[in-house]
């Protein structure tokens, strides 16, 4: 019986073809193997032919029931036998080389000390079975330099002198196991392609139908296999099988063919295929393995893109029409817009000539206006004198005479003196109006919150002295201002005494004051629930001596709503007003920065 040559490793580089052929040669070596063990274990050979480097040898064997004294050192399997509790009574070089170990230091040892610490109930039990019955276990040797070799240990029991003992034969199931693997690791690339795998016969017959295959097509594994590849063909690509089956035969190859096949519902898809032979150990041609990825999707994602391109390009032609004609256009208007450019220079020279005449008259008006309030300073200082000299002599003339005086004579001097107050107070806020126009701007923080706090209690304890109700006053979170302090106590008390004036006649009279931020700005704002005025009226608030109520009826000279916006414009900032007949008014200031 000879033994063929021990098969090559296996590479990831190896074509499917390969691979099977190493496969084949592997299953004939272990059925020969077997075959080999079995004549050991009966005792039925009286020699063995083993390959060693210098050829074939012929061993004889001296009897079946005697141990075997001779080892094949150049067997490709091991050989060890062993006495009842498993301590090694000899073994050939091979097993030596297993598990790379001298033989001296393997005899007389236990097979279970070079054996895999976890397969170590295996063995016991693989031990005691083969005493009573020839027997087949895989376990794993444990080898000196730390690594483990898969192997097959198959048992004949005999006697040494009476004594049982056993006869085991190693088999390394390395290149098995990686034959094993590979072509396990192959069916699940197999199965797991988005491609579809068919192979079939040269006479056209399908062999194998991989799961894509069954999404692509629609055919079960079970409905395809067996049956001709025309199943999948159309009519008019029928001779296309001919034509793959010529090249691969004459070992031409066939990659990335663009064809039409069939579903099981009748409709055609596009297909890329690729087309390799199937060879057997022998190297013959058996059949053909093809591999078809469905592009049909791709197919009308090419067309649709064509089709977008072609769109495209119309669009960019009636554009490039449409530009000429914009062009054409634009030319005109550039025309148009250099005569306008033209028309603007002529426009800002006369602009810039109009501006310098208006600042002219501006920088006179201001020292119109500066000479103006210097001269109401003036004129308010002298009006004083005569004013308090006609006060006095009212008051002289009722206190010396009063008593020899008719009631109609006493009444024309009460009118004298109450005319030379209401002067008098004119007269104050002239001189106030002036001054606050004249006066210089000391800027820094001002505490407002406190500001109003203080002319808000001033204000009350002169309003209660004078007999007046009180209000309700509400002051909120009121922010810090940047201004002239003597000047904003001025805005404050103006509009603080606006409210209080226009609330009297409320039997709930309620003032709130607060602030808001919006875009960036701080806004205060004094609140009332008064007599209010109505919004068209609005423009005639902030005028100096424009009265929207008569004396009568509310006192007071219209200058103090107009030294508010005198004074905020100053500061930078702005003025303004809400307000409705009979609900009340609500007054707004900011204040530059």
């Amino acid at each position: 019986m000879t033994r063929p040559q021990k098969s090559k490793s296996f590479s990831a580089g190896k074509n499917n073809q390969e691979l099977l052929r190493e496969i084949e040669e592997l299953r004939v070596r272990l059925e020969e193997a077997e075959a080999t063990i079995e004549a050991i274990r009966g005792g039925n050979v009286d020699a063995l032919v083993g390959s060693g480097p210098d050829g074939e040898k012929v061993f004889s064997l001296e009897g079946a029931e005697r141990p075997y004294r001779v080892m094949l050192d150049v067997m490709n399997e091991g050989v060890v036998t062993v006495s009842a509790n498993g301590g090694i009574l000899t073994c050939n070089s091979r097993f030596a080389n297993f598990v790379k170990a001298p033989m001296e230091q393997i005899l007389g040892k236990p097979l279970a000390q070079f054996t895999v610490e976890s397969y170590a109930l295996e063995l016991s039990s693989f031990l005691n079975k083969a005493l009573e019955e020839s027997t087949v276990a895989t376990i794993a040797l444990s080898r000196t330099d730390g690594t483990s070799m898969p192997v097959t240990l198959s048992s004949g029991a005999f006697e040494v002198g009476g004594v049982p003992a056993l006869c085991i034969v190693v088999m390394d199931l390395t290149d098995i196991l990686a034959a094993m693997e590979a072509r396990l690791l192959l069916a699940s690339i197999v199965e797991t392609s988005n491609d579809a795998i068919i192979t079939k016969s040269l006479d056209n017959v399908i062999l194998t139908w991989n799961a894509a295959a069954e999404r692509i097509y629609g055919f079960s594994a079970q409905e395809a296999i067996g049956q001709p590849i025309f199943l999948i063909m159309p009519h008019d690509k029928i001779e296309e099988v001919e034509m793959i089956n010529e090249k691969i035969v004459l070992g031409q190859s066939l990659e990335g063919y663009e064809t039409l096949q069939l579903t099981k519902s009748a409709i055609l898809i596009q297909v890329s295929l690729t087309a390799s032979p199937l060879i057997n150990q022998n190297g013959s041609i058996i059949g053909i393995s093809l591999v078809a990825r469905d592009i049909t999707k791709r197919k009308k994602a090419e067309a649709d893109l064509a089709e977008y391109r072609q769109h495209l390009e119309e669009m960019v032609q009636q554009r490039t029409s449409e530009l000429e004609t914009v062009n054409e256009h634009l030319k005109i208007k550039i025309i148009e817009h250099k005569q306008t450019e033209d028309a603007l220079r002529e426009t800002d020279s006369r602009v810039q000539d109009l501006n310098e005449a208006l600042q002219a008259h501006v920088a006179i008006i201001e020292v119109i206006n500066k000479e103006l309030d210097s001269y109401t300073h003036s004129v308010s200082h002298d009006l004083r004198m005569p004013l308090r000299l006609v006060n006095r002599l009212a008051h002289a003339l009722l206190q010396d005479t009063g008593t020899y005086l008719s009631s109609e004579a006493s009444q024309q001097i009460e009118m004298i003196l109450q005319s030379t107050g209401e002067m008098a107070k004119l007269i104050e806020d002239l001189l106030t109006f002036s001054w606050a126009s004249r006066e210089p701007l000391q800027k820094r923080r001002v505490n407002l919150q406190r500001l109003f706090q203080v002319t808000t209690k001033e204000l009350q304890h002169v309003r209660e002295t004078q007999g007046h109700c009180g209000a309700d006053i509400v002051i909120q979170n009121v922010a810090w201002g940047h201004g002239d302090r003597a000047l904003m106590k001025q805005v404050v008390s103006n509009l603080l005494e606006n409210a209080f004036k226009f609330t009297r006649q409320r039997e709930k009279a309620l003032i709130k004051i607060g602030c808001m931020e919006k875009m960036a700005e701080t806004i205060y704002f004094v609140q009332d629930n008064g007599v209010g005025f109505d919004m068209k009226n609005l423009d005639s608030l902030f005028v100096p001596f424009r009265r929207l109520h008569k004396s009568a009826e509310f006192e007071g000279t219209g200058i103090g709503l107009s030294l508010v916006k005198r004074i905020i414009e100053r500061h930078g900032g702005r003025v303004w007003a809400e307000g409705q007949v009979d609900k009340g008014a609500t007054f707004y200031f900011t204040l530059g920065k």
